[in-house]
Formats: structure tokens, sequence, C-alpha cells
């Protein structure tokens, strides 16, 4: 081969857009390469000068390899095959042929195409998609529960007060005194459910939405406690503290306040009449922990996968026929997860609940899911 013949050659293989390569066959049967050039080689060092005689293990390792062996092998065969190889950085398109030489094949051909480009638009777009598709069914679920939970609750607002102004002259105090207790509970499930709709909203809409700061745990859980007192005493509920210290966490002052609220108001839900609310916090080096534990109802196994997601989760009346949103559990998951904490809970059927979860010391942030 003459020199001018040998540089244009030189040339083609240094300006090609694709990657092209050779495996033969050694006389032990090994699989060996002895041609590697093109943009993704020289990117990564593996042009032929520094992996000729390797085998695939050597240059790509044993992951990768398993997968491409079989086909490589299907190609020594006689076959035409491809296969689609992820390097992490690179993804390219692979496809082989077989070189046949006095009826035997002893070598195989490849070209490669670097299709990482299009796998990344391709994950964006699914990724949009996904997004859209969540979107979607976030605004279907948020018009449902506005459609039925919380028309129906102020619908019988509006007709008890109907009632009570046109036919109070007829009516004893008993029968209005029942009238304006259903008014009362109808109007605290609208609001609660306002309240929920309202927290969900606003981390599913402004998720750049997130505060911590150094709060001081006993005084928060107190006045928590304070505001849910008139809804415990209804039940004769009572909500007593256990190694709840006065030290300082640092958390959303907003969203722990909302978590607490949310799981204190569930336990007082499913409580029976009489019965106790016990709230404890544990502390460790990396986290602290708040346990809040009733001696309700429980829950049955089958529905404790459910409750924390916004999707599976249904609300069912209390003791006292409480009713709620099917929201609340979701919201304490998301504001917990935004936090870097965790949730979960232990439960027996009529035997109560011990709900727990976690905010970290260091602070490990993730958006509303």
């Amino acid at each position: 081969m003459d020199r001018v013949t040998q540089s244009r050659i030189e040339y083609t293989i240094n300006h090609l857009n694709e990657n092209v390569f050779r495996f033969s066959k050694t006389r032990d049967d090994k699989i060996v390469y002895t041609l590697n050039e093109g943009p993704i080689p020289r990117s990564l060092n593996l042009q032929t000068d520094a992996i000729y005689g390797k085998t695939v293990e050597e240059v790509v390792g044993a992951e990768q390899a398993a997968k491409v062996m079989p086909l490589i092998m299907q190609a020594f065969h006689g076959e035409v095959t491809s296969y689609e190889l992820d390097m992490g950085e690179y993804v390219f398109q692979t496809v082989l042929s077989p070189i046949e030489k006095e009826g035997c094949i002893n070598e195989v051909s490849g070209t490669s195409y670097d299709i990482t480009e299009k796998r990344k638009q391709e994950k964006a777009l699914k990724t949009a998609h996904d997004k859209l598709k969540q979107a979607n069914e976030e605004k279907n679920l948020l018009f449902s529960i506005l459609a039925h939970d919380l028309k129906s609750p102020v619908g019988t607002i509006d007709k008890l007060l109907e009632i009570i102004y046109k036919k109070t002259s007829i009516y004893n105090d008993k029968h209005l005194s029942d009238l304006i207790a259903e008014c009362n509970r109808s109007a605290k499930s609208s609001y609660m459910l306002l309240e929920n709709l309202f927290d969900w909203a606003k981390c599913q809409l402004d998720e750049t939405y997130f505060n911590p700061k150094e709060i001081e745990v006993k005084s928060l859980i107190r006045n928590v406690v304070d505001l849910l007192t008139s809804e415990a005493n209804e039940k004769n509920i009572k909500i007593t503290y256990r190694d709840i210290t006065t030290m300082n966490i640092k958390a959303d002052l907003y969203y722990f306040s909302t978590i607490m609220r949310n799981l204190i108001r569930n336990a007082i839900k499913f409580s029976e009449p009489g019965t106790e609310i016990l709230i404890q916090m544990k502390e460790n080096d990396s986290e602290t922990v708040f346990f809040i534990k009733d001696q309700g109802i429980g829950i049955e196994p089958s529905r404790i996968d459910k409750i924390f997601n916004i999707y599976q989760a249904k609300s069912t009346p209390g003791t006292s026929g409480e009713k709620g949103t099917g929201l609340g559990l979701s919201l304490c998951k998301q504001f917990i997860t935004r936090h870097g904490g965790k949730i979960g809970v232990s439960s027996e059927v009529d035997e109560g609940s011990e709900f727990w979860f976690s905010i970290p010391k260091e602070l490990v942030l993730s958006e509303c899911n």
C-alpha cells in the first residue's frame, strides 16, 4: 500500500461519524478485537492500538459482555444481528455482520451508530409525558373532590339553614338544637376539607415553597393540640405527652404543624370515646422521630399500603360517624418527604394504631409527589 492510499484511509477512519470494529476468533476460540475506530473509541481511549487482541469482557466489562456475546456468537454462526449498548455516557446501536472466507467465518465486522441524543430526547419526552399525565390525574382528582365531597356538606349546610329559617316557629327546642348540631358538624367537615385542599394545592402548585428553620417542638405540639381540644372533648378523649422535650428541630413550621394536625385529628377520628391518645418523641444521632398512638379501631392489613397514597386512599367514617377527605395522610407523607424524612404505621384491628414520622437533623430536600 502506497503512502497516499494509507493517508487517505487514515483520514477516513479518523473522520468517521460511525464507529467501526472487527472481531476475530483466535486459535483457542477466544473472541478478540482486531479493529475499533470512530468518535466513541477516540473519546473513551478504546481505539485499536489500546484494545487490539483484548476480549469483549476486558473492554466493556462482564455485565455488558454477557448481554452482547450471545449476539456476537450468532454472527460467527452466519447471522446478521443487531443490539443496543448502553455505556453510561454513550448509547449506540450496533449491527454485526459475519465475514466469510474460504467457507469459514473467523471474523465479524460491526458498525455502531451513536443514538445517545435520541435516547435522551426519548427520555425527556417520556418524563414530560409522565408529568403531564400526573398533572391531569391530580386535576381530575381535585375536581372529583370538589364535585362530590365538598358539594355534599356545603349543600347540607344550605338545606339545614333553610329549614331552620322557615320552620323555627313550629319546632321545639330539642329539634332545633339537633339541627344546629348537624349544621355545626357539616361546617367542620367543609372546613377540614378546604384546609386539606389548600395544603395539598400549595405543595403541588408551589414546589419551591419550603422554609425550614429552628422550631421549638414542645410548644408547637401543644399549640396544635390546643386547636384540636374541642374535637377531642366531644368524644371524651384525653391527649397526653411522653418524652416531649423543649428541644429545637429544623423544619418548615407550616408543614410540621400540618403534619401534626392531620395525624392527631386522624387519631381522634378513629378513637373510641373515653380513650387516650399518646404523643411521644425519640431522638438519635441522625433524626428525630415522633409517634402518635391511639386506642381506636385500627387499620385492616389490606389497607395499610394504600392509606398514604392520594390515588388509593379512601375516606372512611370515624367512630362517631365523622366524615373525612382521604387527603390528610397523603399530605403528611408529602410534607415529610419534602423534609427528607419517612412515615409509617403499625396497627391491629380493634387494638389501635401508632403512626410515626421522622425529621432528619441534616435535611435532604425533596419535591412533593
